[in-house]
């Protein structure tokens, strides 16, 4: 097994891999703990467990983008269906869907790791955008491991999606949005 968190892979000249080339192929990384969702099929391995979730229009001026979101709730919740333990990288696309009123986008984004699959506040939370754009927020549990306030990114209008990224590896957590690093903060016991 590679020991190694990153692996590199691409034509080395001057000494590396000698007459090596990579083709046009996708290349596909797989594992034991890896879960990647484009949502293109029926979303099954995820549990709804508060709105509805499904195929949403997120800007009614272009119906015919359609994006994988969930609504009918003022904090829809989804869960994945599956376990992982030890060290991970969470990383997703996200946005609020745009009402047609002036707002301010992103807002009250979460995710939620290292939890029970039922209760929040069973593991780590990071809150983006949280209390309608008041602060960003690490959490254990109920306690506040980080904060900061939120900084309204000008550059970002509402049709704009948000690529938020945590890393939690031994007991270091890491959370970063569209590459910027938000709070990076160590947990002397860690979760699971």
């Amino acid at each position: 097994p590679l020991a190694a968190i990153r692996l590199g892979l691409g034509n080395v000249e001057g000494g590396g891999v000698a007459g090596a080339a990579l083709g046009r192929e996708p290349v596909q990384v797989v594992g034991p703990n890896v879960l990647d969702t484009a949502f293109a099929q029926a979303p099954v391995e995820w549990w709804a467990a508060r709105g509805e979730w499904g195929l949403t229009q997120r800007w009614a001026c272009s119906p015919e983008w359609s994006f994988f979101g969930g609504g009918e709730s003022p904090s829809p919740l989804l869960w994945s269906k599956d376990r992982f333990e030890g060290d991970q990288v969470i990383e997703f696309w996200a946005a609020t869907q745009y009402s047609g009123e002036p707002e301010r986008s992103p807002s009250d984004l979460n995710v939620a790791f290292c939890a029970d699959g039922r209760d929040l506040s069973s593991g780590y939370n990071f809150l983006f955008g949280g209390g309608g754009q008041k602060f960003d927020r690490l959490m254990r549990g109920n306690a506040v491991l980080a904060e900061r306030p939120f900084a309204e990114r000008k550059d970002k209008p509402h049709q704009d999606w948000t690529r938020v990224r945590i890393e939690k590896r031994g007991n270091m957590v890491r959370a970063s949005v569209d590459d910027s690093l938000i709070f990076e903060q160590r947990d002397p016991d860690p979760l699971p």
